[in-house]
């Protein structure tokens, strides 16, 4: 029993205790103060990535293990430290702890072996045995873990240059060492190899409406072809891409467990797939999604490109213009899928279609089942020329591509065509008889006094027949009974500005002054250009009004009007309603905005619907001898 004294101090201390903590101005040890969802969702949910701090999860760790002063101290030491404990006990918590401490040190030090470190900690978190079941889709840990091992395996393969290089060898971690194998340093797209790769998550896009990601795992990639390759690009079909990009994703599967990290008997390979091929892997037993940016390739390629500068020379002068009349391939070939062939309008170019290509790149269907060619050309002269070369190219790209003619989906074919573009597009899928020679001459074609090119040249261009490879056509805001604009005062200064091709001018100079008499007059002073071609009421558009779609193909319109209000009474602000209104279509759809619609979500939308549809109806392709996608296991 206490003594008196000893009771009497007790209770002092006691009175004391609770009298101080009774005082005003006294902090009380544990509080809980009210600042706001928003304020407390960013602290809780702060990380390594952001970047700031490790996570509340990466400190819990740290606190449990009484490390928090040793890592504040010196991190390597630390987690060194928290190695050793993961293997003894709290395995899976203390590995997502490993993992971003890891990362963090790596950020500090910029040393590979501690962004390995991390990656080998994500992934056996992720997948590695422990004590604790894996993290599940409620674990907040699982999503960060997955974008701390893609951050992770980004920063162990970048060189000084910043480009992503996948390199095989020994590798030192924090502890021990891992041997980390590549199969194939490229992505294969046909017979194109994709060898230089960059980091998507180093870029933002700007330009293009959406940028369309997958989550999933590993690292998303800019794939390219090497510079000197497409440099050499040859001249005729089938050409390298005209953005030679694609989207790809690195995958770092690690074989082994916790107890193999130190004993450095750790593997791992490094494998690397294109994102529009495989969207996903095996690994363990278990199909994992694979991550990758769709957009972030197409934005790269065009930030160089020249074919911005194409959009006017192409219009006012084909010959200064650097890119030639031409198919171009936005991928290079695959057989067995259907080619979705875009042609532009009037002084733009196949960037203009970027909004379109993102999202049809995005779509598991029709990236599964399509492939997407461009028609690129000077958007001044004739369009009856440029339909020939459309034709001309086609035809060339067709037979380059599949020689044997053994591709059944090259005979599939859909043709989307914008503004000019959508003549040119209709222009495939008529015959024209002599309704455009009825505008040259009333006397017959073989009376013409003209050498054998000669004939040939004039007698293509306006004497043809459908292009059997296309099946399907759609319409985008097209001038079907002329612009408005190119008939009226600033349409006449548009073709006046333009300069045609030399050649064609000279040659046709030629055969009207040995056929003067034989024309008729109103072709005599000139060619026309594709605004005088495109005037209402001009001999152009009255010979192609009477041209019929021909038997089979299908066809869909999709009209643009700026404003509200009766569509028939409104226009794009460069084709008037009741121009671009196509009677004989499938389908029609009205999309609420200027001329430029091609990238609106309403269009794309349309066009997504209309090639399911389309796809829908085609039989897939064989399945190759090697089976479904590849899996991502480790080496045994």
């Amino acid at each position: 029993m206490r003594s008196v004294p000893a009771l009497r101090s007790t209770l002092a201390s006691a009175a004391l205790t609770l009298s101080l903590a009774a005082a005003p101005g006294c902090a009380v040890p544990v509080t809980a103060e009210r600042v706001g969802p928003d304020e407390v969702y960013v602290s809780v949910h702060e990380s390594v990535l952001d970047p700031g701090d490790p996570s509340v999860a990466a400190h819990l760790v740290l606190e449990r293990a009484d490390l928090l002063e040793a890592w504040e101290a010196d991190p390597a030491t630390a987690l060194v430290e928290l190695h050793g404990r993961a293997l003894r006990f709290d395995t899976r918590e203390r590995l997502y702890g490993l993992a971003e401490l890891s990362l963090a040190e790596g950020m500090r030090t910029d040393e590979r072996r501690w962004f390995l470190g991390s990656a080998v900690y994500s992934w056996l978190f992720l997948f590695g045995a422990a004590d604790r079941p894996p993290p599940d889709a409620f674990d907040p840990r699982f999503r960060l873990a997955c974008d701390i091992y893609a951050r992770a395996v980004a920063e162990a393969f970048r060189d000084e240059e910043d480009a992503f290089v996948p390199a095989a060898g020994r590798f030192d971690l924090p502890i021990g060492s891992i041997d980390v194998v590549v199969p194939s340093d490229h992505v294969m797209v046909g017979t194109v190899e994709f060898r230089d790769f960059v980091p998507a998550d180093d870029f933002e896009v700007h330009g293009i409406r959406t940028r369309v990601r997958r989550d999933g795992l590993g690292v998303p990639l800019i794939a390219m072809i090497p510079q000197e390759v497409a440099a050499s690009r040859p001249p005729g079909p089938p050409q390298l891409p005209m953005v030679p990009r694609t989207a790809a994703n690195a995958l770092l599967v690690v074989e082994g467990d916790l107890g193999d990290v130190a004993s450095g008997a750790l593997r791992a390979t490094l494998s690397l797939t294109r994102s529009m091929d495989v969207a996903a892997a095996e690994v363990r037993g278990a199909k994992v999604p694979l991550a990758a940016d769709i957009t972030a390739p197409i934005a790269h390629g065009l930030t160089t490109s020249k074919v911005w500068d194409f959009e006017l020379f192409g219009y006012l002068s084909r010959d200064e213009a650097e890119f030639p009349n031409g198919v171009v391939l936005a991928q290079p070939y695959q057989r067995g899928k259907i080619p979705i062939l875009l042609v532009h309008g009037t002084a733009s170019s196949p960037a203009r279609w970027a909004d379109l290509a993102n999202e049809l790149w995005a779509d598991p269907v029709v990236a599964e089942r399509c492939q997407i060619w461009l028609f690129i050309y000077s958007t001044g002269p004739p369009i009856l020329a440029s339909a020939q070369s459309l034709r001309e190219s086609l035809a060339g790209t067709i037979a380059a591509v599949d020689p044997q003619g053994t591709d059944e989906a090259l005979r599939r074919m859909v043709v989307i065509g914008h503004s000019q573009g959508g003549l040119l597009t209709r222009l495939l899928v008529t015959d024209s008889g002599d309704r455009f020679w009825s505008n040259v001459s009333d006397r017959p074609f073989e009376e013409f006094e003209m050498t054998e090119d000669e004939r040939r040249m004039l007698g293509s261009a306006i004497f043809f027949e459908r292009v059997p490879n296309v099946e399907r056509v759609v319409f985008v805001c097209t001038p079907h009974r002329g612009s408005y604009i190119a008939g009226n005062w600033m349409g006449k200064i548009g073709s006046w500005l333009i300069s045609l091709p030399k050649t064609l001018t000279r040659e046709m100079s030629d055969i009207v002054q040995r056929n003067f008499a034989k024309m008729r007059g109103d072709v005599i002073g000139g060619l026309p250009t594709a605004v005088d071609n495109m005037a209402p009421g001009s001999p152009f558009c009255e010979a192609l009004a009477d041209c019929p779609i021909a038997t089979g193909v299908r066809v869909h319109s999709i009209v643009a009007v700026d404003g509200d209000g009766p569509p028939e009474e409104l226009d794009d602000g460069v084709v008037a309603y009741e121009s671009a209104h196509f009677p004989a279509a499938e389908s029609e759809i009205l999309v609420r905005f200027p001329h430029s619609a091609q990238g609106h979500p309403r269009t794309i939308l349309e066009i997504r619907r209309i090639l399911r549809e389309h796809v829908a109806t085609t039989a897939p392709p064989a399945p190759k001898p090697e089976g479904g996608p590849a899996k991502a296991e480790p080496p045994r």
